[in-house]
This record gives C-alpha cells, structure tokens and sequence, in this order.
C-alpha cells in the first residue's frame, strides 16, 4: 500500500519533515535504510511505500496512524508491532540502497 493522493502526500511530507527537525536528511536516509534521494522525495511528498512509512514511524518513534493520517497521538504506536513488520525499503519514485 502506498499514500497517492497529492493532498494526502503533501500532509505526510509535513509530518516527515517536521520530525526530522534540525538532523541532517542523509543521516535519516541512513537510518530510514533508503538513499538520500528517495529520502528527499518523500519529504517533498513524491509518496512513501507502505514499509517505508513503517520504518519511518520506528526511526521517529512515532504511529503509523499518524504518520499517515495525522490522527491520534504522535507517540501512541505499538513498537512491537512495527518491530515485528520490518522488511526492506524503498520510497516511492526511488531506488533503494
């Protein structure tokens, strides 16, 4: 499952950019497991697969829900289940390492 909507990207790309906060992009492209241009198009809201936005909610400690809907509270994830669903990246519209 990818985001595809152009709203709904755009609102995703704000929250991956204002978690990200003052850290450099190639260090969470390094954590997030993706290259820094896939990274950068998920930010500028190009969309995010469904395992990358997992794996972003991990790196931030943050829900999915809100990762992608923005409901609910940021924090208010269960770290066992996305521990337990991890598998490889790749963002939307780019290569994975």
């Amino acid at each position: 499952m990818a985001i595809d909507d152009g709203t709904e990207r755009e609102d995703v790309a704000s929250r991956i950019r204002a978690l990200r906060g003052t850290r450099p992009q190639p260090q969470i492209a390094d954590e997030v497991e993706v290259t820094l241009p896939a990274y950068q198009g998920c930010e500028a809201g190009g969309g995010i697969a469904w395992p990358n936005l997992r794996k972003l909610a991990e790196v931030h400690r943050v829900s999915t829900n809100w990762l992608e809907h923005g409901t609910s509270s940021p924090n208010a994830h269960t770290r066992s289940w996305i521990a337990s669903s991890k598998s490889s990246m790749t963002c939307s519209h780019a290569s994975a390492r």
